[in-house]
């Protein structure tokens, strides 16, 4: 089962977002769903590369010595 705690908890406080700055929250990892330690390693790094990126723009995942796939 997902532990969505702190996204329930962080959004109970939405009303003060834009007054520090902050855009969106985003649920990651096993916020979402139980898995790996890579799983969610994986989650977090993915939802950092796709930060300021278009909602339909792919970001390439990359991987040791730079090569996209």
């Amino acid at each position: 089962m997902a532990d969505d705690t702190l996204y329930v908890d962080l959004m109970s406080h939405e009303q003060a977002f834009a007054d520090v700055g902050i855009r969106s929250v985003t649920r990651v990892g096993d916020c979402r769903a139980p898995g790996t330690i890579a799983a969610a390693v994986y989650s977090g790094h993915r939802r950092a590369r796709e930060m300021g990126a278009a909602a339909d723009e792919e970001v390439p995942l990359l991987r040791e010595g730079g090569f996209a796939r």
